[in-house]
């Protein structure tokens, strides 16, 4: 009965996502005088060991206690993700049941997001499970692809895996552009799958295609081939890498796109270096799936851009579009940790190193381990939202764990 209580006691904080208040918007130091003189840890191998007891100690804890906070789809699948990639890759934390937290987070999307007239799964609900938008969008559906196919290698539900298959037999069937003669996917629906071209939406604009949705529909493609081993999972997997993401993320690194409109047209500029490398790391981890050669000259391409244009001179974090914002830092410690893993690359441990000495010293909270959503070149912090519907605990999660996984021990 104790286990059962404390199972409905998770399921009922995972159904409330608050946006963050002014009270959690904190500051360490005034804007302008932050101390870029940290010296923090010496070495990798320490970096290793400090993010492997961070992770243990503070970040999975602080996403346990904000279990409540999961009413729109992406936190929603994100916090499923993070407690079942979490889990799967061994990192446990005292007073942290991960397995049980996701079977209850993947219990709340399937009962109360799926859309069981028109298939796929609502952008929001409220507290309750009443639907209040019941749009489609592709960024959306994708996580929800990707955590229910983690948390089925997690628990082995065979729920799960059914899930995922059933939402990507939808999206073949619903979101494929089968008309404009461009191909790729449209990317915003309505409730019965009609495509949206104008009007507003919690993403990019309808009319348009982006790089965003697709490289992430790439990953989570990624992780079904590897359970399911499905025929048309392949197909879809590969038409994916070679048309879909090569649209936007060329070889060559001056010609990424970040949208496209529906025949083909580039509407969008090529300045977000840490999106261009985490595409090509997880391109590496597609072909892999697929069992063919790996891209390396694109990756390369792309970590020499990003390093050259994307690393901050001053503090040696990763900038995004003049932000060093908290997603960033965790891409290229996926990006060098995936080198790492699969060819055994060393050669831009010099900068991996510098940004983990910024990340410790200037975007983490000692407080609670997390890191504030933005810093500026000085280490001052620029935005202090630790949580919220786009900033649920995976991009930091999944650079600390890749990380420590590749480095700890050596």
């Amino acid at each position: 009965m104790g286990s059962l209580r404390a199972l409905g006691v998770v399921l009922v904080l995972f159904k409330s996502l608050c946006v963050d208040s002014a009270h959690h918007r904190h500051t360490l130091q005034a804007s302008g005088n932050a101390d870029l003189s940290c010296a923090g840890h010496g070495s990798l191998k320490e970096y290793a060991d400090y993010f492997d007891q961070q992770l243990r100690t503070q970040t999975l804890p602080f996403w346990y206690g904000k279990l409540d906070r999961g009413k729109h789809i992406v936190a929603q699948s994100r916090l499923i993700w993070l407690f079942s990639y979490t889990h799967l890759k061994g990192f446990n934390a005292d007073g942290v049941d991960s397995l049980k937290a996701a079977a209850a987070g993947f219990e709340f999307v399937s009962s109360k997001m799926r859309d069981p007239v028109n298939g796929g799964y609502y952008w929001s609900v409220d507290k309750q499970g009443n639907v209040q938008d019941d749009r489609k969008m592709m960024y959306g559906q994708s996580f929800v692809l990707y955590a229910f196919t983690t948390y089925f290698k997690a628990s082995g539900d065979p729920k799960a895996k059914g899930l995922a298959m059933e939402l990507f037999q939808t999206l073949v069937d619903k979101a494929q552009d089968t008309t404009t003669g461009f191909g790729g996917w449209f990317e915003h629906f309505t409730a019965d799958w009609t495509v949206l071209s104008e009007g507003d939406t919690p993403l990019s604009q309808p009319g348009l295609k982006s790089q965003n949705f697709v490289m992430h529909f790439m990953e989570s493609l990624t992780d079904l081939l590897l359970v399911t081993g499905d025929p048309t999972v392949r197909s879809t997997l590969t038409q994916v890498v070679d048309k879909d993401v090569t649209v936007f993320y060329p070889p060559d690194p001056a010609k990424i796109v970040r949208r496209v409109d529906f025949t083909g047209g580039a509407t969008g500029g090529t300045d977000v270096y840490a999106h261009a490398l985490e595409s090509a790391w997880l391109r590496i981890e597609a072909e892999s799936a697929l069992g063919r050669g790996l891209d390396w000259s694109t990756f390369d391409a792309y970590m020499t851009n990003m390093i050259a244009k994307g690393i901050d001179g001053k503090s040696g974090g990763m900038s995004d579009s003049g932000e060093l914002v908290w997603w960033a830092q965790g891409e290229v410690m996926s990006g060098i940790a995936v080198d790492k893993e699969f060819r055994g690359g060393k050669q831009h441990e010099e900068v991996l190193l510098r940004l983990l000495r910024f990340v410790e010293c200037h975007l983490v909270d000692p407080n609670d381990g997390i890191w504030w959503w933005s810093v500026n070149s000085d280490g001052s912090v620029r935005n202090g939202r630790k949580f919220g519907k786009w900033k649920a605990g995976f991009h930091a999660v999944r650079g600390m764990v890749k990380f420590v996984k590749a480095y700890k021990g050596t």
